[in-house]
């Protein structure tokens, strides 16, 4: 590592987050940061728990002065989005997060970063270790599997916490306060169809599209960015009005809750035929000036690919063009009464074909149960209407706004003394594992901080070294104001 870490003011929270990169901790893979997490806690001489699910809770008690001061809960995920550039060997499974530092940015070397929530983890532990602190009790939660559905959150045993204060360190812009966030669920479709042997002349080819920015399902999905499986419908739906082909393959994105960037089919053609792929040039370029500069970089193409056994008949190849081009995506509605705040949606996360059936993936967002109930029939409707099935899964609360609480009066007051200037208080469209404490520890005042985190969830994922120092001082600051 070329970066000098000792040279911060508080080197130990890069270097703890420099060890946790180093232990594959992708969601449902988590045993080994849990292991790290518990020897930390025993070398530190810290009471912990680790549950069935990998979730670790650690005690460290008051420091003096402190003693009669209500316990503070910190609270973050230990797991990561894994997702890598399409050329990356990279095995999410064994492999360490190669750190990339350049300047006051940290990045990762054609992956995902993990500093959702890996910040969060780093920071804890520098409070735990930390002996000249000034806080309450703290009681710090770790948990698992975030990421896809905030099962480790809703598995925890919240009768061994007792704090009345909570500062949960997955948020991802210095000076801007989460207080509320949406709901969520997932909903997996699957629709079979009937394998075709290939016709005695043929031609295989891949329609590739990349490049695209993709990114976070709730925070991003306001940011007007191209989703590739959506795309993917629209560019085959125009090339089946033209040329004949059958469909072998549909593949996109590997996480519901990922705005999809990467997506392709892999088509049998009775013949090539150039006009095919100055078809495909034409929409590329077509496409390229509807979109965004964050997806300045896409990329449509026809490429070679491996014979398969099978493809689908012209019947069902029409069918899944259809499913593709009225998938609902993105912003269903905003909020009329906070501004700029999305208060519905949907994205099409997962696109897979195994053997005879393609799943669809989704992810449904808002803290309105009543709106997310519609979003979901509308995705049933899809199913029937489509001869396929639905799953309903990984369900969670929203968190409401509470006004005046001492916790959001607390963080203002130490973010002003230390940053002079006043922060922002806002609710998020994300989920948070916040809704499900919350409604296990309904009378704890809670608060969502953390530094400049860019491009979560995606390969251009990065922090800024100055903003996580930052934030780590108004996180001090409200400990020792939280007596």
């Amino acid at each position: 590592m070329d970066f000098n870490i000792k040279e911060l003011e508080n080197p130990e929270i890069l270097q703890y987050f420099s060890e946790i990169s180093a232990i594959p901790r992708g969601s449902k893979n988590e045993k080994q940061i849990a292991s790290y997490l518990c020897d930390f806690a025993k070398k530190n001489g810290l009471e912990y728990y680790r549950d069935q699910s990998d979730n670790v809770f650690i005690k460290k008690p008051a420091s003096a002065g402190y003693e009669k001061a209500p316990a503070v809960m910190l609270q973050g995920h230990t797991d990561m989005v894994c997702e890598k550039v399409s050329e990356s060997n990279h095995d999410f499974t064994k492999d360490p997060i190669k750190l990339v530092f350049d300047g006051d940015k940290v990045s990762a070397d054609g992956t995902t970063l993990g500093a959702d929530n890996g910040i969060a983890v780093a920071m804890s532990l520098a409070v735990l270790a930390d002996k000249t602190l000034r806080h309450p009790k703290l009681e710090v939660l770790f948990t698992t599997d975030e990421e896809t559905g905030l099962n480790g959150a809703a598995a925890f045993d919240y009768s061994k916490a007792s704090a009345k204060y909570m500062i949960n360190l997955d948020s991802e812009s210095e000076g801007y306060a989460c207080v509320s966030c949406s709901g969520g669920m997932r909903s997996t479709l699957s629709f079979p169809f009937l394998p075709t042997p290939l016709p005695k002349e043929f031609v295989a080819k891949r329609l590739h599209i990349g490049g695209l920015m993709g990114g976070h399902s709730g925070e991003d999905i306001s940011k007007d960015r191209i989703n590739g499986a959506k795309l993917l419908g629209r560019v085959l739906n125009d090339l089946s009005g033209k040329f004949p082909f059958s469909i072998a393959l549909l593949n996109g994105g590997t996480k519901d809750n990922a705005i999809t960037h990467d997506a392709y089919a892999d088509l049998i053609l009775p013949s090539y035929d150039q006009a095919f792929e100055n078809e495909i040039e034409k929409t590329e370029k077509t496409v390229a000036k509807e979109a965004t500069p964050s997806d300045k970089n896409l990329y449509i193409r026809l490429e070679d690919t491996k014979i398969p056994e099978y493809c689908m008949s012209l019947d069902d190849t029409k069918k899944f063009i259809a499913i593709l081009c009225l998938a609902p995506q993105g912003v269903l509605k905003m909020s009329h009464t906070i501004e700029n705040l999305v208060e519905s949606s949907v994205n099409l996360g997962v696109l897979e074909t195994n053997k005879n059936v393609v799943t669809v993936g989704f992810s449904m967002r808002s803290p309105v149960d009543s709106l997310m109930n519609s979003t979901a029939d509308n995705i049933h409707v899809l199913a029937s209407v489509f001869g396929g099935t639905y799953r309903d899964h990984a369900r969670y609360p929203g968190w409401s706004y509470e006004k005046g609480t001492r916790i959001e009066d607390v963080y203002k007051e130490s973010y002003f003394e230390l940053c002079k200037k006043e922060p922002i208080c806002y609710a998020i469209h994300a989920g948070l594992e916040c809704g499900i404490i919350k409604s296990n520890m309904p009378k704890t005042e809670m608060i969502s901080i953390g530094p400049d985190i860019f491009n979560c969830h995606t390969t251009k994922e990065y922090f800024n070294i100055p903003s996580l120092q930052r934030t780590y001082k108004v996180l001090l600051r409200m400990l020792e104001k939280l007596n």
